[in-house]
């Protein structure tokens, strides 16, 4: 949610990690899930309310996630097409012969 336009996204960040804790801790990640929830539903104005957001969080954490993904995907503006660009070179990696 923070930026999903990024062209190199990061395996691990703050809300992922905040997520980690508190379900690993005492399973209770359902409630960092509700509160990106009602972030997103605020940001694109999405019709809906906290008990909802509740319920389906707690009760189908791995459904709310995927929703969540879904919807932000598609009420973001589309990034550039990173394949039409030319990739950077890796460090350490050269063509055979060069």
């Amino acid at each position: 949610m923070l930026d999903p336009t990024a062209v190199l996204p990061r395996m691990l960040n703050t809300d992922c990690l905040i997520h980690g804790v508190l379900q690993s801790v005492c399973c209770s990640g359902w409630i960092w899930t509700m509160v990106k929830r009602e972030q997103i539903r605020a940001r694109f104005a999405i019709p809906g309310s906290p008990l909802k957001d509740c319920c389906v969080s707690f009760w189908c954490q791995c459904c709310a996630v995927i929703q969540q993904d879904k919807e932000v995907a598609t009420r973001m503006p589309k990034p550039l097409d990173v394949l039409q660009k030319q990739p950077l070179p890796i460090p350490g990696m050269r063509m055979p012969g060069a």
